[in-house]
């Protein structure tokens, strides 16, 4: 009964039942969920049961405590007669072999027809030697091989529903070896038989897409498999089936129907008509849809205008911009049938290589021209597919040769006991293990944790692989294992738990996506509530993942220059090498006081901004204007062709240019000659020589000389500043104050006194200082200056990175930096008069005298005393 009842819900017929004596009863089809679970309403479940049991009712069904029992004869009789079906046929074996198998040619005459059609059968299947039996529905075929496969619903929730080689159906809850019973051809409406088959290529292989007619049935589609049904045929009648689609050329097939008798094993379908046609459109296909980077592709063409046909060539393009030809040969002579292949790799791609360089996201597109696309007519024939990357290693390790140092470990619990490096224990892991132990800590509280932190950047779709022995002691309270994942710093959360039992072998997690790309990503392996319990080691720690492609990067530069001296700048960048290992630098924005100038094309002009480089090239020209003193800028990208959000255009970064310079130090290589310390209390501390990173710098540390006085100085060489009237001093330095320590900056002339520049105290300073020097060193041939420390006992530091001296010569009003006050500066001074900051026409440069923040009558003062003034 709950065959048919699955039966009749399939077909929704009829909408209404009237049971012998009792009222109409309107089918509510919506109540009845294909896959019933537990969370059924009262209504639907009435509505289902109601039909059970009206199907039941009407097979006159047969309970006991052993089971219930009725037939598919019953069935199909009730079908038609209690429930308005216009047809369905019972097909058996005659007596005495009644209980006996169907012949199989027969059998799937009954079955596939219908399948094809899309209606499913009943199957009445019996334990011939335990005279046991079940009535089934069978909803699918296929084959593996030229072995015939069929789906059967065994009506258990799901159990034991699976695919079966008939008569053999071996499941779990059964075991029959006879199918002697069929229902088949029913039908709501109508009367016959049917006809199916599949429409085919030269080869073989299924054709979807086509339409397919015979007279009196209509016309159908074939699907994806190339199969087309007509049912409630006329019995004892040819059919002629015609088949078209663009570019194809199929002949008419011809089929006969018989006749269907119930209660026999006479069945009139007509099953696997095979309509064969030509192709003289060129078809393309890959062998899969989606490929892993690293595999290779397969590429089938069919065109019945080439048999006998010599190799020819298609094109193979990624989305990125690979392109490769592929050479294709005919598998079978005179068939038509091309096949060539192409290996893959995950990397920056190379044109014309031989290999499909590609990654993850990217699209693949195969080309074949064909000069025939079936009406003759050329075209492009073209088939598509996509990549999914291959997994790469971002970290992995054995403890072989140590905890590396993105490890940590979290020693809690009530005693030292915590996670250990060790030779590894009871036959679990090889060599070294990371162990927690709670057996051999005894009788104290564990709660350990081991932490792996790993820089993620540039990542996505992670795995965490490990190997494991989770052994378990207490139940009540249970020892516990969980593996964690935090990203910055984040809360803890639970990949997998172990507890209440035993666990060993191989894991592997997916890390959450908001992992991906993120720069401090921690992995916890915590073991804890434990208490005089086993232990859990862990070994082979691996996590993978996608490498994300990343734009590239550009270095900020700085230069420094001589009086007047033009100085050629490289630029500096990097990238990941995707998509094409090529790189572009542009230049954004311009220096304001100095021209650039590409060595290729000349001088650089607002105009072309933003201005590209050729490819391959990164060198430029800077000239200082012959009076600029001071620091110019310009600005510079790099693009490495990338038309994703994965790459393009890096971030900007700028290139400093420091004119003119009399004195450099950058300290990288320890105290330049020249320079000298000065020990306030010679006891050795004092100021040093350091690297912090990959950085020199010169320090004073107040804090690690402990409780000592400190009066410390780093003086200058003696620099001649006699042609210059104008001098500056910039240096970067950090200055931590704790104290009542001070920081002067100081300049003695001629060896004379010092002088103070800046003072810092009472507040820390980061910075790159400038400082004016002119009142004191202009025109002067002994200059020099000194960092001092002073006044400081168990306080902080003082740090310093780079001093540069600035010298040249200028003129108020000489607002081009060409080394004279003419009457191209007055027109610069008047375009301005009297603006104030804030307005759009205000130009710094031009308010050269107090008070400062409008161009007035003492800057014009300013400007006349040096009218005319012509600078060396």
């Amino acid at each position: 009964a709950t065959s048919t009842a699955q039966l009749i819900r399939y077909h929704q017929y009829p909408a209404a039942y009237t049971p012998p004596g009792k009222t109409t009863h309107i089918f509510n089809w919506a109540n009845m969920p294909l896959i019933p679970g537990y969370s059924l309403t009262t209504a639907q479940r009435q509505e289902i049961g109601y039909l059970c049991f009206q199907v039941a009712e009407s097979v006159d069904m047969e309970y006991s405590a052993d089971g219930s029992s009725a037939t598919l004869s019953d069935a199909s009789r009730e079908l038609r007669e209690s429930f308005g079906y216009s047809q369905s046929i019972y097909g058996k074996n005659g007596w005495p072999n009644s209980n006996t198998n169907l012949d199989f040619s027969i059998l799937r005459k009954m079955i596939n027809p219908n399948l094809d059609a899309g209606f499913p059968t009943l199957l009445a299947i019996l334990n011939y030697g335990e005279d046991y039996g079940h009535a089934i529905v069978c909803d699918g075929y296929g084959f593996q091989g030229d072995t015939a496969y069929h789906h059967l619903n065994m009506g258990w929730s799901g159990t034991d529903d699976a695919w079966y080689s008939l008569p053999t159906i071996d499941g779990d809850l059964g075991a029959y070896d006879t199918v002697y019973g069929c229902v088949y051809n029913t039908f709501p409406n109508g009367k016959g038989e049917i006809i199916s088959g599949r429409t085919v290529d030269s080869l073989g292989r299924p054709v979807a897409g086509v339409q397919v007619s015979t007279t009196g049935a209509g016309i159908t589609t074939t699907t994806s498999k190339g199969i087309f049904a007509f049912s409630r045929l006329d019995s004892n009648r040819t059919y002629t089936i015609a088949a078209t689609k663009a570019g194809w050329s199929f002949a008419s097939k011809s089929g006969q129907t018989g006749t269907s008798v119930n209660q026999s094993n006479t069945c009139g379908n007509f099953w696997n008509l095979l309509v064969a046609g030509q192709l003289s459109a060129g078809d393309l296909t890959l062998n899969k849809v989606a490929y892993t980077a690293g595999e290779s592709i397969q590429i089938d063409l069919l065109d019945n205008d080439l048999n006998n046909g010599p190799p020819l060539t298609v094109l193979v393009q990624t989305g990125a911009g690979d392109q490769e030809s592929v050479i294709l040969s005919e598998v079978t002579a005179g068939k038509g049938y091309f096949r060539g292949t192409i290996p893959t790799k995950q990397r920056p791609f190379t044109i014309g290589n031989g290999t499909l360089d590609l990654w993850q996201g990217q699209t693949i597109t195969v080309t074949y021209q064909d000069l025939n696309h079936g009406n003759g007519q050329p075209a492009a024939v073209i088939a598509t597919a996509t990549v999914k990357g291959s997994q790469e290693t971002l970290y992995q390790t054995d403890f072989e040769s140590g905890l590396d140092s993105v490890w940590s470990i979290v020693d809690g619990g009530t005693s030292t006991d915590t996670w250990q490096r060790i030779d590894s224990i009871d036959g679990y892991g090889q060599g070294k293990v990371l162990l927690a132990d709670s057996d051999a800590a005894g009788n104290v509280i564990m709660d350990e944790q081991a932490i792996l932190q790993l820089n993620c950047a540039g990542w996505k779709t992670m795995r965490l692989q490990f190997d494991h022995h989770f052994r378990e002691f207490s139940v009540d309270p249970a020892e516990i294992g969980d593996v964690d994942v935090s990203v910055n710093e984040g809360a803890w959360q639970n990949l997998v738990r172990y507890q209440y039992g035993s666990f060993e072998g191989q894991v592997t997690l997916n890390l959450p996506s908001t992992a991906d790309g993120q720069s401090n990503v921690r992995i916890r392996w915590h073991y804890y509530n434990a208490n005089w319990d086993y232990h859990w080691l862990i070994d082979n720690v691996q996590v993978t993942g996608l490498r994300g492609h990343q734009p590239p990067t550009v270095d900020p530069l700085s230069y420094f220059l001589t009086l007047r001296k033009t100085q050629t700048v490289t630029l500096s960048g990097s990238d990941d090498g995707y998509p094409c290992k090529r790189l572009q630098y542009w230049i954004t924005a311009l220096p304001g006081h100095g021209s650039l100038s590409d060595p290729d094309r000349g001088i650089i002009t607002a105009e072309q901004l933003p201005y590209a480089l050729a490819e391959g090239k990164k060198q430029l020209v800077y000239t200082p204007r012959p009076c600029f003193l001071g620091v110019d800028r310009f600005v510079y990208l790099a693009n490495d062709f990338d038309l994703t959000a994965d790459g393009g255009m890096s971030e900007p970064a700028d290139i400093t240019l420091t004119h003119p310079v009399v004195l450099n130090a950058d300290f990288e290589a320890g105290l330049p000659n020249g320079w000298t310390i000065v020990d306030g209390y010679s006891d050795g501390n004092t100021w040093a020589w350091t690297e912090s990173g990959s950085e020199g710098l010169m320090v004073v540390d107040s804090d690690i000389a402990g409780e000592v006085f400190m009066d410390e100085s780093l003086v200058t060489p003696v620099i001649d500043c006699s042609h210059y009237n104008q001098v500056r001093i910039v240096f970067d330095h950090n200055f931590i104050f704790f104290s009542d320590e001070i920081a002067d900056v100081d300049i003695r002339i001629d060896g004379g006194s010092w002088q103070n520049l800046a003072r810092y105290q009472e507040q820390d300073a980061y910075e790159i200082a400038e400082l004016d020097a002119s009142a004191y060193a202009a025109g002067h041939s002994s200059v020099q200056f000194r960092w001092r420390y002073h006044n400081a006992w168990y306080d902080m530091f003082w740090a310093v990175f780079r001093v540069t001296v600035l010298a040249g010569q200028s003129a108020a009003g000489d607002f081009e930096e060409d080394c004279d006050v003419d009457l191209a500066n007055f027109a610069d001074l008047a375009a301005v008069w009297q603006s104030q900051a804030g307005q759009d026409i205000y130009d710094p440069a031009c308010d050269i005298a107090e008070p400062l923040g409008f161009v007035d009558l003492a800057d014009l003062t300013s400007f006349c005393e040096n009218w005319m003034v012509r600078l060396p």
